[in-house]
């Protein structure tokens, strides 16, 4: 969407290499120089990179259609001591934002997974619920019930990742300052 108004309002022939990927790699990526930007979790201690805090991204409960919770419209964190909970593995962004909120009230869980679709995957055909970001990647899943928690809308942040201090060419340089005016504009409403 961002990119589609960008070509629409600033430079309609300003080419777009697009790829998806996961935090570590995307870091990896722009450290190498082979991406430009990147949009991912904030990554402590890149001192050669910028973080731009642009979205948040909700954190919901993910159930079967099947599990006892299926009927719930919000869970407080509390309420799902006692089931078994899958997440991602602790040693990714996400990972560590979800233990911090688990810890706070005594909660344990499997710290065992890279992405949604394998979140997904177990919830779908075992008899756990997993804590999630809400992305495009569960939606293939139809016999899952994503459910609101209580927690901060602003626990899950999304930055725009660039290198500092280097080189960018003038459509990257453009592209940054548009992301950040868009940003400022949505924090100003």
């Amino acid at each position: 969407m961002v990119i589609k108004r960008y070509l629409k309002t600033v430079n309609s022939k300003t080419k777009f290499n697009i790829f998806t990927g996961m935090t570590l790699e995307i870091i990896e990526g722009i450290k190498s120089d082979k991406y430009d930007i990147g949009f991912c979790s904030l990554l402590e201690n890149e001192t050669n990179l910028e973080f731009i805090p642009i979205l948040t991204q909700e954190l919901v409960l993910v159930v079967n259609k099947q599990h006892p919770l299926a009927k719930e419209k919000l869970i407080h964190i509390k309420d799902i001591q006692g089931y078994s909970l899958i997440t991602y593995r602790e040693t990714l962004p996400i990972g560590k934002t979800i233990m911090k909120i688990l810890k706070a009230d005594g909660l344990n869980a499997d710290y065992s997974f890279d992405d949604e679709v394998t979140l997904g995957g177990m919830v779908s055909s075992m008899d756990v619920v997993a804590i999630a970001a809400r992305t495009s990647f569960l939606r293939q899943f139809n016999n899952l019930k994503l459910i609101k928690l209580d927690i901060p809308s602003n626990s899950r942040i999304i930055y725009m990742c660039y290198r500092k201090n280097t080189y960018h060419t003038r459509p990257v340089e453009i592209f940054i300052d548009y992301i950040m005016q868009m940003q400022k504009l949505k924090t100003s409403n």
